[in-house]
Formats: C-alpha cells, structure tokens, sequence
C-alpha cells in the first residue's frame, strides 16, 4: 500500500475512508492507520501522463525524511521500476 505524509492529507482536508492494520519494518507490532482515497499523477520522460484516478493510501509521519511519500506495490505494480545502484538513481515505465 501507498502512503502519503500526515500533512498532506491536513493541508487537503481529506476525510479518511477506513483503516488498515499495517505493520512497518522496524514496528513489533501492527498498528491501525487511517486510510484516504487520492488520486495520483506520474509523467514519463516525454511527458506522457499516468494516471491513477482513485488509489487508497495510508496517512503516516514523514517528520525529517527526505521524502513526502512511498510508491507501494499499488502502484508499483502497474509499471516497470528499475533502480540504478550504482547511480543512486531509478526509472519509472508505463
């Protein structure tokens, strides 16, 4: 599943649509965490456009991570990733 930071879902005003227990990587135990339906916008390097018009996401704290969201399976799913390791560096294909 996808998740989004907290303050998005305040600063839109999204009213949550369910729960899921999701348990976390460094969690010993699965929590509840609110669940929001948005809709997503990913453009390929020529401009074309990807859309998912309606994706549950979960709500969660990205407080001090370089990021604002995580691509789930969801997602991910739908197109081909590939990392680059060496460079750091990843690639999205629809």
């Amino acid at each position: 599943m996808s998740c989004v930071d907290q303050r998005i879902v305040e600063r839109l005003d999204l009213d949550p649509v369910g729960e899921r227990l999701i348990l976390t990587p460094g969690a010993v135990v699965a929590q509840w965490w609110p669940t929001y339906i948005i809709s997503l916008m990913l453009w390929d390097q020529q401009g074309r456009k990807h859309d998912i018009a309606s994706l549950e996401v979960c709500a969660t704290n990205f407080f001090q991570r370089p990021h604002e969201g995580l691509l789930g399976r969801d997602v991910l799913g739908s197109c081909r990733f590939n990392y680059n390791g060496p460079y750091t560096s990843f690639t999205l294909e629809f």
